[in-house]
């Protein structure tokens, strides 16, 4: 047994949730011996005063049921030991595990221009690269959705689509920054125009620029 596996042993009799991953799928991001998600910080707990197994030949104390807080500090401890062994922690709230490679990838933001590199469906959890093995399938879930756009790198015009304006949509804090999703696709199906998909194209802290794409074939039809 490895010196990883033992601490995860560890671990895991002390009430702590840790999960592997063998790298990360997420731009910009290496490791040296895989990726380990979990709670990292320090917990105050409660414990019996007096041990549950005390004798019964002895009166128990008055104060036998009593609880004290104490401070379990094994998962700091544990994460401090992974990473002597070249393993990269990372919160559990932060990140997410793909249902395919089982690499990790963000969900939470960490600067304003972030967005997510994979995406999160109802079954499956998937990261940029796996989505690029069946680019269609998941893309499915974004045509003629007003409430979804695609923020992972994929090759739309690879897919047979095309941009469909000419400047960006802009939503944001900003005087005229106030592009609406659903009003474009209402305008969108006036045309006869269904199969649409939008991709939000840059992120600030206040403001958004995004564009929508169109299927070719319709794209062409309206001209």
């Amino acid at each position: 047994m490895s010196r990883i596996e033992e601490l995860f042993k560890i671990a895991a009799s002390r009430g702590v949730d840790l999960q592997w991953a063998p790298d990360y799928a997420e731009p910009g991001y290496t490791c040296e011996k895989g990726v380990v998600l979990g709670d990292w910080n320090s917990v105050t707990r409660k414990r019996r005063v007096w041990p549950l197994d005390w004798p019964t030949y002895l009166e128990k104390p008055a104060d036998y049921d009593r609880l004290e807080k104490y401070v379990d500090d094994t998962a700091p401890r544990i994460g401090t030991l992974l990473e002597k062994c070249g393993v990269s922690l990372e919160w559990e709230d932060e990140w997410i595990t793909c249902s395919d490679c089982g690499k990790v990838f963000r969900c939470h933001p960490d600067c304003h221009s972030w967005q997510m590199s994979g995406v999160i469906l109802e079954e499956v959890c998937l990261c940029g690269d796996c989505i690029l093995t069946d680019p269609e399938s998941v893309l499915e879930h974004y045509i003629g959705n007003a409430d979804k756009a695609i923020t992972f790198d994929i090759d739309l015009e690879d897919l047979g689509y095309a941009q469909h304006n000419e400047e960006s949509y802009e939503s944001g804090f900003y005087p005229g920054q106030r592009d609406n999703t659903h009003e474009i696709a209402e305008q969108l199906r006036k045309q006869g125009i269904t199969d649409f998909v939008f991709k939000i194209d840059v992120c600030g802290q206040f403001e958004m620029f995004f564009s929508v794409w169109v299927k070719q074939n319709e794209s062409e039809d309206e001209q």
